[in-house]
């Protein structure tokens, strides 16, 4: 650890923490209010209902993804099933060992076993946590003395109680969903390229703490592009648009993660680092700019020597949002008049082969020191 961080308390370290991981990011006031309010939901639904031991329902909402209403009923259903399945093994499992304690104790420990392999195993988080949580209450429900009657009953409206609020969550994102926007593809991009820029400008805090920023761009690069690719793929674009859209997606997502482990990196710029963050965010301003105003970026020239000297990082993140204006530079994009101002530059290369540099010239992602 550097000097600078090892003179912050943990105290101090520990506020900056708490202060990123609450610093607010676009969406999160309305996702915030959609969990209270499905979780809230849930509650009424089971007071009013008078559902017995059906309070774990409530934590469900929870665990679902909220992408978008598709993503949410599809992590709904799987959540759903994935319950059904443990509470059948439970009350099976629970009624066969009933009268033998070894019996009881091998199911036990056999499904602790299973619930920690598919967790660690199964790509749906999600429904492998939510089977895992209905197990381990309901293991110990069957250990309680009642009579099997009983245990069956309250396993059954627990299983409930957890169908309720996946219901629940489905139909509040589905009211609460917002019609997608003609440019959500764009403001996606936008709003990747300005958390870069921000970080950029605000060079003298590289490394220094955790920041809110830092914070945002690990969860876009965690994130992906996906949800944008997927949108791009349902939009009503043509097929040539489709493919250089998709080139500028892909860029993006390089170039906020390689904004992320700049954040996280533990390095001194120099003078020359500090020109070229200034220059790499004016550049990103430029072509933010551009694309509120539905223009098409200028192609950005880069020195001849940009490559000599200076920080890893940052020569990628200046390449990347080089060839990100030379994608956009094309006559195929829906918002470019032609007729204007033919942008095609002579010898540019064509969507793919600029991706197929971008890969090349960057497959090593650099981690921070």
């Amino acid at each position: 650890m550097s000097a600078i961080n090892s003179s912050i308390s943990p105290i101090r370290h520990l506020a900056y923490i708490i202060r990123a991981e609450l610093a607010v990011y676009p969406g999160r006031v309305s996702l915030v209010t959609r969990i209270v309010l499905a979780c809230a939901s849930v509650m009424v639904a089971v007071n009013v209902f008078r559902i017995p031991g059906a309070a774990i329902g409530a934590y469900y909402p929870l665990l679902l993804s909220r992408d978008n209403p598709q993503v949410t009923r599809d992590s709904a259903l799987r959540i759903a099933f994935a319950c059904i399945l443990g509470a059948a093994e439970v009350i099976v499992g629970g009624v066969l060992s009933a009268g033998s304690p070894f019996l009881h104790f091998i199911w036990v420990a056999g499904t602790l076993f299973v619930v920690f392999y598919l967790i660690s195993s199964l790509k749906f988080l999600d429904a492998a946590t939510a089977m895992a949580v209905l197990i381990g209450i309901e293991i110990g429900l069957w250990d309680e003395p009642m009579s099997a009657e009983m245990r069956v009953t309250q396993t059954l409206y627990t299983l409930l109680s957890i169908l309720i609020a996946c219901g629940l969550s489905v139909v509040i994102e589905i009211l609460f969903a917002k019609k997608p926007s003609l440019d959500a593809v764009l403001d996606g991009l936008r709003q990747r390229l300005a958390l870069v820029e921000d970080l950029l400008e605000n060079h003298a805090s590289l490394g220094r703490r955790p920041s809110p920023l830092g914070i945002q761009l690990s969860r876009y690069a965690a994130k992906g592009v996906g949800d944008l690719q997927d949108q791009l793929a349902n939009s009503n674009y043509e097929s040539t648009y489709k493919e250089q859209l998709a080139t500028v997606l892909a860029l993006s997502g390089q170039l906020v993660e390689l904004a992320a482990n700049l954040a996280e990196s533990r390095v001194t710029l120099s003078s020359d680092d500090i020109n070229r963050c200034f220059t790499i965010a004016h550049n990103i301003a430029t072509i933010r700019t551009c694309l509120l105003c539905e223009e098409a970026p200028e192609w950005l020239d880069l020195p001849e020597d940009s490559a000599a000297a200076g920080s890893p990082i940052l020569i990628e993140i200046e390449r990347t949002v080089d060839l990100i204006a030379q994608s956009f530079a094309d006559e195929n994009l829906p918002f470019i008049i032609i007729s204007q101002a033919p942008l095609r530059r002579k010898g540019q290369a064509s969507s793919s082969a600029m991706l197929s540099e971008a890969t090349n010239t960057s497959g090593s992602r650099y981690a921070a020191p």
